[in-house]
């Protein structure tokens, strides 16, 4: 019996994930087995027909607007802030333990605001401060 023909697409989806989320999330998110995904790999060097749709699917997303998946995290991040300033008091470890993990989601705010604010200054886009108004809202 023939071996179905391999979803070189998938293949190569699950290839890019595994670049920028590792092995075990790119299995859990294509569903695919750990071994499968080490033959995929191994399979890049040998079939032109993978390797050029992994490099298709590694541009599409290097060159997707990474604005919009930083609006996100921003939105997330200002969440996680708003409910730890919220829950403060009644955490149930101690308020200096709490203002620590505040000050830890701050920075990392910050950290994730300034190539917004960058994009912001080039002109690349201007999505980020409408959400941010929305969301802090």
């Amino acid at each position: 019996m023939a071996r179905p023909k391999r979803d070189n697409n998938l293949a190569a989806r699950a290839l890019v994930h595994a670049v920028f989320f590792g092995d075990s999330q790119a299995c859990a998110n294509f569903n695919i087995a750990r071994r499968t995904l080490h033959n995929y790999r191994s399979l890049l060097a040998k079939d032109a027909e993978l390797a050029q749709a992994f490099a298709k699917h590694l541009e599409e997303v290097t060159r997707r607007s990474w604005g919009d998946e930083l609006e996100h995290t921003i939105k997330e991040m200002l969440v996680s802030v708003r409910e730890t300033v919220t829950n403060l008091e009644s955490q149930a470890a101690s308020y200096e333990e709490q203002m620590e993990i505040l000050k830890v989601k701050v920075e990392l705010l910050k950290a994730l605001l300034e190539p917004g604010l960058a994009r912001e200054a080039l002109g690349v886009g201007s999505t980020a401060n409408k959400s941010l108004a929305v969301v802090s809202a």
